[in-house]
């Protein structure tokens, strides 16, 4: 089928750091940012899926999401 574009962000929080609702991300988001550039979905990472050169493998994170909707 045809797939639809989404925005989602993908979140590494800081060791101790408090995770953020959604709801907490869109209200700060919305203070920086118009709404089409707010995220539909966020998905929280302990670490970003790396190529063998040391790049975000875009693919290995897309396959994650179907797996890790918040």
């Amino acid at each position: 089928g045809k797939q639809s574009k989404k925005l989602c962000a993908y979140l590494i929080a800081k060791e101790g750091a408090k995770q953020l609702t959604n709801g907490e991300l869109e209200t700060h988001l919305r203070t920086m940012l118009p709404e089409y550039m707010i995220p539909k979905q966020y998905y929280y990472r302990n670490s970003y899926p790396l190529t063998l050169n040391k790049k975000v493998d875009r693919k290995m994170l897309s396959e994650l999401d179907e797996k890790n909707v918040f």
